[in-house]
């Protein structure tokens, strides 16, 4: 495998990254071929290789949870900050009523 090749599958993995929560089993079908080659040409760097392609995937799965809760909660804050507006104007026309 040239250093080419390795680059191009590298970047199709870094694309498929963004479609994980879509399509996980495309990323293993990318990697495969990659890791293959690598341990073929030496099997600690296969090795380090695996390590390394699993925490990226752990910090990708990470990365998702916390943008989807980070989204949740800012959903959440305006929804009470609305809330407290429409409670604030309800006493500002009561009060006025009296």
């Amino acid at each position: 495998m040239s250093s080419t090749d390795a680059e191009v599958q590298l970047q199709e993995l870094t694309a498929a990254l963004r479609d994980l929560e879509r399509d996980p089993t495309r990323l293993n079908q990318l990697f495969m071929p990659l890791q293959e080659q690598v341990r073929a040409e030496s099997p600690l760097a296969g090795q380090l290789t695996q390590i390394l392609w699993e925490e990226v995937l752990r910090t990708k799965r990470s990365l998702n949870f916390w943008r989807s809760l980070g989204e949740a909660e800012g959903e959440l804050a305006k929804t009470l900050c609305d809330q407290n507006i429409r409670l604030q104007q309800n006493y500002l026309r009561l009060m006025q009523e009296q």
